[in-house]
């Protein structure tokens, strides 16, 4: 990763894919500076369970973090960008994989932060564990696929999540302002025919 992601970083044009079968672990106190775009098409963590706290991973304006396969967030991971939000041209996270939290990297008390960001869901979010945070700039922003509260829970300081398209499913709290476009709200566990469950929206 040197030369991409660090003091290192070569060059505003530069961009780098993970491959299929590849792993990236991002760790370390040092902040990680991400100017260009990273795809992921292998698995992607962000602290490992038995690590320390990870410093941020910062996004430049370029700044683009597309994952096609699995990025999964562990405790006190934060994501933010570091030019102001959130123009056409402004730093973005697009996740058409997965994106999970999963019982493993996140306690149930812990959390993970994304903030200053754009983010766009057209595949998987799934929370199993611990709090996803919404910064106060940014936007949760699901064209398609789903939102999975499997454990875990959604909360925003500012942040709307706009649901555009895809589903909310599981069975947890959302403590956000939400607007439901064009989704399908369905407690219970996901693809469990006639599961019930409960989610809890506090907000407008």
């Amino acid at each position: 990763m040197s030369g991409y992601l660090g003091t290192g970083y070569t060059g505003a044009t530069d961009s780098l894919t993970i491959a299929q079968g590849s792993k990236l672990a991002l760790t370390g106190a040092s902040i990680k500076l991400l100017r260009a775009t990273l795809t992921n098409r292998g698995t992607a963590s962000f602290v490992s369970p038995a690590a320390p706290a990870t410093s941020s991973l910062s996004f430049g304006t370029n700044g683009r973090l597309v994952n096609s396969a699995t990025f999964n967030l562990g405790d006190r991971a934060l994501l933010q960008s570091g030019v102001g939000c959130c123009g056409d041209g402004s730093a973005r996270f697009v996740n058409l994989g997965k994106l999970a939290m999963p019982k493993t990297m996140v306690p149930s008390t812990g959390s993970a932060t994304i903030d200053s960001l754009v983010f766009k869901n057209r595949r998987t979010v799934e929370l199993a564990s611990g709090t996803l945070r919404l910064g106060r700039l940014g936007g949760y922003n699901q064209f398609a696929g789903s939102t999975r509260l499997t454990g875990g829970t959604l909360a925003s300081s500012g942040q709307i999540v706009k649901l555009m398209g895809g589903s909310l499913v599981g069975t947890g709290t959302i403590t956000a302002n939400m607007q439901n476009l064009n989704s399908t709200i369905a407690p219970g566990a996901p693809n469990t025919l006639g599961s019930t469950g409960i989610i809890k929206i506090a907000g407008n």
